[in-house]
């Protein structure tokens, strides 16, 4: 998605309607700026960190010993390649 602002004479922008509405920005969203070069990239802040490590978690549909199994056989892949 690309949108366009225009930065006023006390250097502010209003973010674009459809941006806002694509993340859930709402009046006293935080968001943190990162310089890249001469590029922006803007990220909101989660009101709840907490909350969104949470919601991650629910995202995982591996249990524990198939993740063990996943980095065990990442390590032998590793060593093998290692090899001369």
């Amino acid at each position: 998605m690309l949108e366009e602002a225009t930065v006023t004479s006390k250097g502010q922008i209003t973010i674009p309607k459809k941006i806002r509405e694509r993340l859930g920005l709402k009046p006293g969203t935080k968001v943190t700026f990162l310089l890249r070069g001469k590029e922006a990239l803007m990220i909101p802040k989660p009101k709840d960190p907490l909350e969104e490590l949470e919601k991650l978690r629910k995202d995982i549909h591996f249990t524990a010993e198939e993740i063990e199994a996943l980095l065990q056989e990442a390590k032998e892949k590793w060593s093998k390649a290692q090899l001369p």
